[in-house]
């Protein structure tokens, strides 16, 4: 009888620990278990390789070009089960639509790996380039802001919005996947378990043993 309570103690507070340990991580159990979990709080960095830059001006209109690496500062949403990040973030410049003139044929526009290849060298050496705003709108049907520009480089600059059309980054450009992974192992709550479960042992054998003694002392 007293190995089957034994037993029966061990069992509880095995449990006790267990429950304690997934209420700890919950969270990555949700994950777990829960594919279109909206993520929009982890900051995750930007492959080298990825064509996201940001567009500002200077106090004297001259064009500045910044390549982004990570998500720091930015609003955005993730579904899990989607392979697209949506960012929110204005002022990133939108490739596909700018129209930025060939030097020696002004007729004719960049491609988007041309384009991608000059914002690439503007941004690691911005000292070789005078590019200047001459003028600067929002389109009324997508709230895009467009960048006229003379100088080094001519023609028209597009930038999304933090509303209207958005940017939409490939899950496989950023980190997001890695910094957001389930973690199922966490120290201190581990710590926390076992030691309830410890103390929860203690107390069930000390009310065993002072259970055990009236039985004996009452035979």
């Amino acid at each position: 009888m007293g190995k089957t309570r034994m037993l029966t103690n061990v069992i509880l507070c095995s449990l006790l620990g267990l429950a304690l340990y997934s209420i700890f991580i919950s969270k990555e159990i949700k994950q777990l278990i829960s594919p279109d979990e909206i993520v929009t709080r982890a900051n995750f960095s930007l492959a080298s390789e990825a064509p996201v830059y940001y567009l500002s001006v200077d106090d004297k209109e001259k064009l500045l070009v910044e390549k982004c690496t990570s998500s720091v500062g930015w609003t955005y949403k993730w579904i899990r089960s989607e392979s697209t990040i949506i960012v929110y973030v204005p002022a990133l410049i939108d490739i596909e639509n700018s129209r930025i003139n060939l030097p020696n044929d002004p007729d004719s526009y960049m491609s988007e790996e041309q384009l991608t290849s000059v914002l690439r060298d503007i941004s690691a050496n911005p000292q070789n380039f005078d590019i200047f705003v001459t003028a600067s709108t929002i389109e009324s049907g997508h709230l895009k802001s467009v960048y006229s520009v003379d100088g080094d480089l001519s023609g028209q600059f597009v930038t999304y919005a933090s509303h209207g059309e958005l940017m939409e980054i490939p899950v496989e450009w950023t980190s997001i996947e890695e910094v957001t992974r389930p973690k199922l192992f966490h120290p201190k709550a581990f710590v926390i378990s076992i030691s309830s479960s410890i103390v929860l042992w203690f107390v069930l054998y000390f009310i065993l043993l002072q259970k055990r003694k009236k039985e004996l002392s009452g035979r």
